[in-house]
């Protein structure tokens, strides 16, 4: 159960972090249109405007606490190992994210070499979800 509370936990603070940066990062927001969007992320969004960044994170995060949420509820799966994959999920959204936020950042600055700059960063974070995944899905499918 320590976990799970843990899981929860984890998405509250993403979810601080992802308000607060969307107030001062001035990163471009975007309207959204689809309604099924506009209510799937309520919660994430100011007004209807949200920048690429949140709404990855904002998807993310919720298709990730349903799902555990699911599996909590109607799956005889150790509590203890769908916390941990649920921290783990949670972190990899972060990376990938992280990773197209950074890729945003690089297509609003002027300079090229800003550009390839911070597509080599996306690519280190992107590797850096890739390296917090790969145990949690070896440990799941046993290969």
């Amino acid at each position: 159960m320590h976990s799970l509370v843990k899981g929860i936990i984890l998405s509250v603070w993403i979810w601080f972090i992802i308000k607060v940066s969307e107030k001062v990062s001035g990163n471009t927001k975007h309207q959204i249109q689809n309604e099924f969007l506009y209510y799937f992320i309520w919660l994430w969004h100011s007004y209807g405007e949200i920048s690429i960044l949140g709404l990855l994170c904002a998807i993310g995060v919720q298709i990730t606490d349903i799902v555990i949420a699911i599996l909590c509820l109607f799956s005889d799966i150790s509590k203890e190992l769908l916390g941990a994959c649920w921290v783990t999920s949670l972190i990899v959204v972060l990376f990938v994210s992280g990773g197209v936020g950074i890729i945003e950042t690089g297509n609003e600055s002027k300079r090229w070499l800003e550009k390839i700059a911070m597509y080599l960063i996306s690519i280190a974070v992107f590797f850096g979800a890739a390296y917090f995944l790969y145990p949690m899905l070896q440990y799941i499918f046993k290969f």
